[in-house]
């Protein structure tokens, strides 16, 4: 008789446990939302609100690089300048003869447009805009710089400059810039998908 009611006890007792624990569950998975939630809502937009937060936080990191790459892109096209006039004014550089200007150098010289397309991107978060540099660029002055790495490896020049030879340092110039342009490409493909995103609000 006393087991019969041990019996019954613990099975009401198991019985109310298991009511409690799910009242619990579902108080826990509310309150696991951060913050108020909207009238009518019950916190299901949680995970929106925080991808959303994710896309600017993304945004603002990709734009302090893709800021510092373009800063740093003219460097090179300050090199090609120098060159280029350097013919055309009939000036010695180092007393140097340097390689005649070529024609991929011309080419390069719409860097200095194509970058200010994508820097004015980022003060309103234009993705149409960030595309076009990036169009530009892969149609101008990446090829530009592959051509430039093809001349250098079927004719290496045979000057010398800084006690090196000059198509060492043509290669390296090749390079670091494509490398350069590679990232900023990369940063710049990041920034029209995040912009892009259901939710983003340009300025």
């Amino acid at each position: 008789m006393l087991s019969h009611v041990c019996f019954l006890f613990s099975a009401r007792f198991l019985q109310i446990f298991n009511e409690e624990s799910s009242v619990f569950d579902s108080f826990f998975k509310m309150s696991s939302y951060s913050g108020k939630t909207v009238a009518g809502s019950d916190g299901s937009d949680h995970s929106f609100r925080e991808k959303v937060a994710s896309q600017y936080k993304t945004s603002a990191s990709l734009k302090s690089t893709i800021k510092t790459l373009f800063l740093l892109s003219f460097l090179p096209m300050l090199v090609v300048l120098i060159h280029i006039m350097q013919e055309d004014l009939e000036i010695r550089f180092l007393n140097v003869d340097l390689p005649q200007v070529e024609v991929w150098q011309y080419v390069y010289m719409l860097a200095p447009f194509i970058t200010f397309i994508g820097y004015s991107s980022l003060h309103k978060n234009k993705a149409t805009q960030m595309s076009i540099y990036i169009y530009f660029s892969l149609a101008t002055l990446v090829p530009a710089l592959l051509y430039k790495a093809w001349l250098n490896f079927t004719n290496p020049s045979q000057t010398t400059l800084f006690k090196m030879p000059l198509s060492v340092l043509n290669y390296i110039f090749v390079v670091l810039t494509i490398l350069m342009h590679a990232y900023s490409l990369f940063c710049a493909s990041k920034l029209v998908k995040a912009w892009k995103q259901k939710g983003y609000k340009s300025k």
